[in-house]
């Protein structure tokens, strides 16, 4: 057998194949989540990157991402457009006190990846928590009756020949049952192998001949499971293939059965092993039951290459996957300190220049993991695998022959994602467009006279953008590649030359916007039972109640004329009644509130309040008030830019008032609307907003614990989560968060930077 050297026919044609049907940029997203168990009344944070399939690089193209929100039937009851820059995106999933507890999905997908038949989709399983109810999943799962299965090498058990045979237990759900080896039995009762299995459930054993009445015999709980083997085939080829034995080579034996070797006979036969278009073929001889092959390591890619066995009609007759590791990744080094009460700090190196990371705190024994995510799994080994196994963490960690041995049994029992069939028969097309931003068409209703020498002035303040539009031929404006977020303002003005811009009526429709995926994830669901319940993490993290109640105090005003005044907390406010005269000195509300003790700070249509004008927190950060807006707490305050005075009723106001909080928060704002605000308004122009745009990033807030020392909180509360740190050219970072009373923390830190060069990491840190 040798390398071919020549552009025979067959070579020429495979690798023809394989570029065409890998011609298709392909897009890889990992995402990663701040943690795995919620409570129904978080929210879920998370930092997504996205890897082009073919450079292993950051997609710089990729802009418009989804993600959804699925319950444990596959139903989406919530769906997000994430704008991704440079490779990355970050956000966030508000949860719903309503949510019942279960498992639930977070699925990521890009319009693009509608081109393939594979699901290109990254999927992760949470588990969210209604305290009325508990947690279901407590515990560890009965895996009921153990399910047992085979994966001969190559793909078939061939008769007259050694196979090499996988093996696979599973419990409930796929759980794996606690198991350290199962037995083969032949047709008389006699032990012919003991298979020792891996923590995950994974074994391998050689068998030679025939396998009639030959089965795997597993024994839990006193309960026996077994499970008989295929039947060994006259016709077919198989593969054994040896990537950890000897140092920097890879020994691949390919087996023919007889009835294959005659079927073959003066045929060409080709052993192929790529990763994705690119591929080494060699030419096999089909006259012999068995050959040999050594390919240097170097010579293979890093990650998984699939090894076939391919005749000259183009028809697969085996199939293996190998996974090459990579080259070791920067060590992340990192340290922690408490600045003062009020803040601390983490400062570290990520090993590599410009690294865009996301870091992850939590308490040194949380039970909020479930080791679903991993930037390695999801970048090098998920996009080749027909399915999403779990797979450990540490598996990528070293290069020991003990580690490299389980990760080539795991890979020993997973099929290709990419079919050969559909390699031959099915190569994708860009049917379905690589979306740039979203895309607006407005339809303009005020009569122009001169369209040829106006312009429409689109104005965005939210979003900074501020452009001159033409008017087509159908008196419309057509924006495509929009960077808009969802329900910010925009505005028109109709620019004439010489001439004042004026108001115009336009209607606006946004597209490109509510892509759907044509794979969308279907859960399997099984119902398991849980046991061993006894000392398991079931305690919830508190909260304070959004409503402070404080003693009430004196008010100067006449408390006749408030409305509002025994609203709960209103008490301890100081209550206005608006009146002509305010309205008349203060024409914006901002004013007013700017004139009774807060600082008011507007830019580019943002808007921050101040709790006085000086700084009151150790941690050297301004104080800022809690606001509401009609019995509602405001999350963004730019809402209240245009709001005019003589549109509110009363207002309640303190910038003394405390506040339960650790995040520099002093002071209370409370607006009422006047509520025949909403009659008056009906007929005049209404704001124009941007429907399903790119979901607004919010920076992290930690819930409003009562209680930092509690099992709940050690289970599975929150400490920080940051999604937009950048190493400096020296590959520094620097992450602040309030300061909490727990010192050693559990760090989950992943990162990329330009040249693809990851990090992923839990560590465990002791505060200075």
């Amino acid at each position: 057998m040798s390398h071919s050297q020549e552009q025979e026919q067959g070579p020429a044609k495979i690798a023809s194949l394989l570029n065409q049907y890998f011609f298709l940029q392909k897009e890889v997203i990992h995402v990663h989540l701040n943690k795995d168990i919620f409570v129904n009344n978080e929210d879920i944070w998370f930092k997504g990157y996205v890897l082009q399939r073919k450079t292993g690089k950051p997609f710089l193209s990729t802009t418009n991402v989804y993600g959804a929100l699925l319950d444990s039937d596959g139903n989406i009851i919530a769906k997000h457009l994430f704008y991704c820059n440079k490779g990355s995106f970050a956000g966030n999933f508000q949860l719903n006190p309503k949510y019942k507890s279960g498992k639930y999905y977070l699925q990521f997908y890009t319009n693009w990846m509608n081109n393939f038949s594979e699901d290109e989709s990254s999927v992760y399983e949470v588990i969210i928590v209604n305290p009325s109810e508990g947690n279901p999943f407590a515990g560890t799962p009965d895996p009921g009756a153990v399910n047992i299965s085979f994966y001969p090498e190559g793909g078939t058990i061939i008769k007259d020949a050694t196979n090499i045979i996988g093996v696979k237990i599973t419990g409930c759900g796929g759980s794996v049952p606690n198991v350290a080896s199962l037995d083969i039995v032949d047709p008389k009762g006699e032990v012919l192998k003991k298979v020792p299995l891996t923590k995950l459930g994974y074994g391998r054993f050689d068998l030679a001949g025939n396998t009639e009445g030959i089965k795997a015999v597993v024994t839990l709980n006193g309960s026996t499971y077994e499970q008989v083997l295929p039947q060994a085939q006259v016709m077919g080829a198989s593969l054994e293939v040896n990537n950890y034995g000897i140092s920097g080579k890879t020994i691949i034996k390919t087996k023919l059965s007889q009835s294959a070797i005659q079927k073959q006979a003066g045929k060409k036969l080709f052993l192929v092993i790529h990763q994705d278009e690119k591929a080494l073929i060699y030419n096999l001889n089909p006259a012999l039951a068995a050959q040999e092959l050594a390919v240097a390591n170097d010579q293979l890619l890093e990650g998984v290459n699939t090894i076939r066995v391919i005749d000259e009609t183009m028809e697969q007759l085996a199939e293996r996957l190998i996974f090459k590791q990579r080259d070791k990744k920067p060590i992340v080094t990192i340290s922690g300190k408490k600045i003062n009460s009020d803040l601390v700090e983490l400062t570290g190196t990520a090993g590599a220049t410009l690294v865009d990371m996301s870091i992850s705190v939590l308490p040194q024994n949380t039970n909020a993991l479930t080791g679903g995510t991993d930037m390695a799994r999801d970048f090098f080994i998920n996009p080749y695998l027909q399915s999403r196994p779990v797979i450990s963490r540490n598996l990528f960690d070293d290069n020991s022959k003990a580690k490299m041995y389980e990760l080539d049994i795991f890979m020993l029992c997973q099929k290709s994602k990419n079919r050969w069939y559909d390699i031959v028969k099915n190569p994708p097309t860009d049917t379905y467009k690589f979306d740039i931003g979203i895309g607006m068409k407005a339809a303009i209703k005020t009569p122009i006279k001169d369209k040829k020498n106006a312009r429409i002035r689109f104005i965005s303040t939210d979003d900074y953008i501020s452009k001159a539009l033409e008017i087509n031929d159908s008196n419309e404006l057509i924006v495509d590649h929009l960077i808009a977020t969802d329900s910010s303002v925009v505005s028109f003005k109709l620019l004439v030359n010489g001439k004042r811009p004026e108001d115009i009526i336009i209607e606006p429709t946004f597209y490109n916007n509510k892509r759907t995926f044509n794979k969308m994830f279907k859960p399997q669901k099984q119902e398991c039972r849980y046991i061993n319940n006894e000392g398991v993490a079931t305690d919830l993290p508190r909260t304070f109640e959004d409503v402070i109640e404080l003693d009430e105090v004196k008010i100067d005003k006449d408390q006749s004329e408030l409305k509002y005044k025994r609203k709960s907390g209103n008490a301890q406010l100081r209550g206005f009644k608006i009146t002509e005269q305010d309205a008349s000195s203060f024409f914006y509300i901002l004013d007013f509130i700017n004139f009774q003790g807060f600082e008011v700070q507007k830019n580019n249509g943002r808007v921050t309040i101040y709790s006085g004008r000086a700084i009151i927190s150790l941690s050297g950060q301004r104080s800022t008030p809690l606001v509401f807006y009609n019995g509602m707490q405001l999350t963004t305050l730019d809402d209240l830019l245009y709001v005019q005075t003589s549109d509110v009723e009363e207002i309640y106001l303190n910038a003394n008032a405390p506040v339960p909080s650790i995040d520099a928060r002093s002071g209370i704002i409370k607006i009422y609307m006047k509520k025949e605000l909403y009659q008056q308004k009906k007929n005049e122009q209404k704001l124009i907003y941007v429907t399903d745009g790119f979901s607004s990033y919010k920076k992290f807030k930690r819930p409003n614990y009562s209680s930092y020392s509690d099992k709940g909180f050690a289970d599975f509360g929150t400490i920080h989560w940051d999604g937009r740190i950048v190493t400096d050219t020296g590959g520094n970072f620097k992450v602040n968060y309030p300061f909490s009373p727990s010192t050693t923390l559990k760090l989950l830190i992943e990162g990329i930077n330009p040249e693809g060069v990851y990090i992923s990491e839990v560590r465990t840190l002791t505060l200075q």
